[in-house]
């Protein structure tokens, strides 16, 4: 019974599930430098400084670069969010 107390409920499921795919499709509209600098940092988990010297960037231009990302990002999951909700 335990197990059934802690298990997600079929609506969380489904809400994570379409949060997955919004956040995908947002990621799809970005720029590929904006994509891959966020893959970098958030799904690799790598550094500023890894992430500088793969891209043949100085770290303050990486750090410009992931700042940028996460606006175009935000603004790309808010876009879809309230196109999703509104359908």
């Amino acid at each position: 019974m335990e197990k059934l107390d802690d298990a997600p409920l079929p609506e969380e499921i489904l809400a994570r599930q379409e949060t997955q795919l919004l956040v995908q499709e947002a990621m799809m509209e970005l720029p590929s430098r904006h994509r891959e600098a966020l893959v970098l940092k958030y799904l690799e988990n790598r550094r500023v400084s890894e992430i500088a010297g793969r891209l043949g960037q100085s770290e303050k231009a990486i750090e410009s670069l992931l700042t940028r990302a996460r606006q175009a990002f935000r603004q790309a999951f808010l876009k879809l969010l309230h196109t999703e909700k509104s359908e």
